[in-house]
């Protein structure tokens, strides 16, 4: 879905744009310069590097954190795949990594809030992309379009990719589509 063209060879000195979700998310009432800063770093990254960087609170952040560790243990004796959609009930005596839909609820927000700013800086309405995503909070019985997937590899994850500039080397990436989400502190484990 993505349509920024590649970076030009002078975006690899700038590093990839670091921005707070608390000043992307959307709010109702003027404009705040925080949020217009945001929504400025996010764009330039984006057409710059096809990437940007987003801090959740530390709310947030503990749970993704829980949700990569549990995927860690999760994955601990075997590699795999493992894909959570909101909605969907677990089959008999299928396990699954703790804090997965916490941290589907957190990405979602931060999800949500990057195409707000998208489509701000695109002079849009913010919710102009609403209708790509599911309705929230899911109406009972749905299942959810988007997913959330976890992997582990026990060798060296290898990227066909150049890396991401900005972040440290050591951390794997995989593309999912719109939205690439970059690997824990631990090597392997991507969500």
């Amino acid at each position: 879905m993505s349509t920024f063209p590649p970076p030009p060879p002078s975006a690899a000195r700038s590093p990839v744009a670091r921005v707070r979700l608390d000043h992307l998310v959307p709010f109702d009432g003027a404009f705040t310069p925080a949020y217009a800063r945001a929504v400025e770093a996010v764009a330039a990254s984006l057409t710059r590097h096809g990437a940007a960087a987003v801090d959740l609170p530390a709310a947030d952040a503990a749970v993704v954190r829980c949700a990569l560790e549990s995927a860690r243990a999760f994955f601990c004796d075997r590699s795999g795949l493992y894909v959570y959609r909101a909605g969907r009930a677990l089959d008999d005596g299928e396990l699954s990594p703790a804090c997965m839909s916490d941290a589907f609820r957190c990405l979602g927000k931060t999800a949500r809030a990057a195409l707000c700013a998208i489509a701000r800086n695109l002079r849009l309405r913010s919710d102009a992309f609403s209708h790509l995503l599911d309705d929230n909070p899911l109406p009972l019985d749905e299942v959810s379009a988007s997913e959330l997937m976890v992997s582990f590899s026990h060798g060296h994850p290898q990227s066909s990719q150049a890396p991401m500039v900005g972040l440290r080397p050591s951390m794997a990436e995989v593309d999912r589509g719109f939205v690439t989400l970059v690997a824990s502190d631990h090597p392997g484990i991507e969500v």
